[in-house]
């Protein structure tokens, strides 16, 4: 048990080292027009915390990162090739994490399947959490861009570009 646990901590070191990388190298200032959009969403959904907003070439989807330096992270050039009310809905979907303090619950997860990593349960019940918390910031992105089918289309196009692995932490 104690080796399996140091390897899953092992690897949960490597995923921070990554992140951090991604927070230090290769960012991108958005364009004004989308930093006011996304301060916009942000009143909007009540967040008065700062948040980053850039774009990176090293990441295929759209993400949330960081405990206390919060950012979000866009592929780069994916804000160009989407409409601006599918913008708008996958902003306030990762802005929707940050509300629901999604990454201090995530790395809490994350502790947990490296110290029980053995037990099937906890893998079954680990996938359907992160299952929930994606619909549940759906459900918020839904709210805020009010049109069902242009969020299924942004989330198709996102995928269609760039699939996602079913073992992808996003």
């Amino acid at each position: 048990w104690v080796i399996g646990t140091f390897l899953y901590l092992i690897h949960l070191g490597f995923g921070y080292y990554y992140l951090h990388r991604l927070r230090s190298s290769n960012l991108g200032e958005v364009e004004e027009n989308w930093q006011e959009m996304f301060d916009y969403i942000k009143e909007k959904l009540q967040v008065r915390r700062f948040i980053g907003l850039y774009e990176s070439a090293l990441i295929q989807t759209p993400m949330m990162i960081g405990l206390f330096k919060t950012i979000i992270l866009m592929p780069l050039g994916l804000m160009n090739q989407l409409s601006v009310k599918e913008v708008e809905a996958i902003l306030a979907h990762e802005i929707a994490h940050f509300q629901r303090n999604d990454y201090i619950f995530n790395f809490c997860q994350l502790l947990i399947e490296s110290i029980f990593y053995y037990h099937p349960a906890i893998w079954w019940i680990s996938n359907k959490i992160r299952i929930e918390r994606e619909n549940c910031c759906d459900d918020v992105a839904l709210k805020i861009c009010n049109n069902q089918l242009l969020y299924a289309k942004s989330l198709l196009y996102i995928l269609q570009k760039h699939p996602v692995h079913q073992n992808q932490v996003v």
